[in-house]
């Protein structure tokens, strides 16, 4: 059983003697060492792209749409959509 943080390598035997771990005992993951270390960070990397990708899409919306209502306010007053000017 190991007792503390991965960096102190210690573990506890049977009998209550602490030991300094092997080299492969101490490079070995465990399941929940994967999960903590790997899908944990990826959940909360996936989190935050999904929430900035969100706020990214909205600023460029309102752009476009503030862009068009000021395109349409300041349109040319005397401008003919249509037929012939001599």
């Amino acid at each position: 059983m190991s007792v503390g943080w991965g960096f102190l390598n210690i573990g506890y035997n049977n009998q209550g003697d602490v030991r300094r771990k092997s080299l492969n005992q101490s490079m070995e993951l465990s399941n929940l060492d994967l999960t903590l270390t790997l899908f944990v960070p990826m959940i909360f990397a996936a989190i935050f792209l999904y929430v900035l990708y969100g706020v990214i899409y909205r600023a460029v919306k309102n752009a476009i749409r503030d862009a068009r209502r000021e395109l349409d306010q300041t349109e040319l007053p005397g401008h003919d959509s249509g037929g012939n000017e001599l």
